[in-house]
C-alpha cells in the first residue's frame, strides 16, 4: 500500500480506538505507527537547462525550424515561458485550456494569476513576475 492509503487506515483505526477509549472499553489509546512518506516533488529546469531551453527555442524561431510541420513561432515561445513561469501543467489539459479571461494581472507585487482547470478542479495559479512579461505577448 502506498503511504497516503496507510495513513487513511491509521486515522481510521485511531478514531475507533478513540471511541472505545470514550466508552470506557479500553484503558488507554496505544500509540499508532509513524509512517514514512517519501517527497516526490514535480521535475522542475535548473537555470542552466531553462537558459538551453530558451536560447535552443530562440535559435528554432530564426531558422524556422518545424515540430510536427508547424513552425516555431514566437507565439510557441511566450506560450512555454508562460507555462514554466506560472506553474502550468504542460502534459494535462490545464495549460492548454487557459483562455484569455483566465488571466488577470496582478500589481503588488507584479505577477499573472491564472484561473486554471486541473486535475483536481478549478484553482488559482500564481507566476513569477516574469509571467506579466511573457502574458504580455
Amino acid at each position: 500500500m502506498s503511504a497516503s492509503s496507510k495513513n487513511k487506515h491509521n486515522i481510521i483505526i485511531k478514531k475507533v480506538l478513540r471511541l472505545a477509549y470514550d466508552d470506557g472499553v479500553i484503558q488507554t489509546i496505544p500509540p499508532s505507527p509513524k509512517i514514512e512518506r517519501k517527497d516526490n516533488p514535480r521535475i522542475s529546469f535548473s537555470e542552466d537547462q531553462y537558459s538551453k531551453f530558451s536560447e535552443g527555442t530562440k535559435e528554432a524561431i530564426s531558422r524556422q525550424g518545424t515540430i510536427r510541420g508547424n513552425v516555431i513561432s514566437d507565439e510557441f515561445y511566450y506560450f512555454a515561458l508562460l507555462i514554466i513561469h506560472s506553474y502550468s501543467h504542460p502534459t494535462r489539459t490545464e495549460a492548454f485550456d487557459i483562455k484569455y479571461d483566465d488571466i488577470e494581472i496582478k500589481d503588488d507585487p507584479p505577477h499573472i494569476q491564472l484561473h486554471v482547470d486541473g486535475k483536481t478542479g478549478r484553482r488559482l495559479s500564481a507566476s513569477t513576475e516574469y509571467g506579466v512579461e511573457f502574458s504580455k505577448n
